[in-house]
């Protein structure tokens, strides 16, 4: 998707809540729904982006964390010998 962005109902705060963060469903009243599909990518940012990182982001493609020889993946490669 390709445009402009433009957010007018942008509030000003300290970004202070105790809500707790959920990734993949929201909360309706005190009904929660799942996202049905799949989530590639999961970025949080303790500040608000430029409009030029939005963009950045939005454009690159690519990890952020090299996964070789991480523990999920070393795991994946051991249980696969074993099954």
């Amino acid at each position: 998707h390709k445009g402009d962005i433009n957010y007018p109902n942008a509030k000003d705060g300290n970004g202070e809540d105790d809500a707790e963060l959920v990734i993949g469903q929201y909360r309706d009243k005190n009904e929660f729904f799942p996202h049905k599909g799949l989530i590639d990518e999961v970025k949080i940012y303790d500040r608000a982006l430029s409009e030029a990182e939005v963009n950045h982001n939005m454009k690159s493609s690519g990890l952020l964390v090299d996964v070789r020889n991480k523990l999920a993946t070393r795991w994946a490669k051991v249980k696969n010998l074993h099954m």
